[in-house]
């Protein structure tokens, strides 16, 4: 009988082994599905934003065109985008814990801890 105690005790010694071997699995596999995630949404986002970037762009200056014929100088067309975009910006600087730092946040966050179940 006291044979079966020290095997028992060895083969519960070997079960937690290797019990936490595929828990560091889990954990390695999980931290790698996070960071493919986050990496494909960054690498799409960046994507995004360069189309979005190259509408802009254009758009803006089919806008400083137009407000050139509209006033009839070239300068005075170029200036209203530029005071626009300064606005624009001052805005963005007064408001950017609001308007840009809190929701890039949530939307890490929620991308981070989303529920494996839960995919689109």
């Amino acid at each position: 009988m006291e044979d079966e105690n020290p095997s028992s005790v060895e083969e519960l010694i070997n079960s937690l082994k290797e019990y936490f071997s595929i828990q560091q699995k889990i954990l390695k596999l999980e931290a790698a599905e996070k960071a493919s995630e986050l990496f494909s949404e960054a690498i799409s986002m960046l994507l995004i934003l360069g189309f979005f970037f190259a509408v802009f762009f254009f758009a803006s200056f089919a806008l400083a065109y137009a407000l050139a014929d509209y006033f009839e100088s070239m300068f005075t067309g170029f200036a209203c985008v530029a005071g626009l975009y300064l606005v624009i910006a001052i805005i963005f600087l007064a408001g950017k814990e609001r308007i840009l730092k809190t929701p890039l946040m949530n939307m890490l966050v929620k991308n981070f801890f989303k529920n494996g179940t839960n995919k689109n």
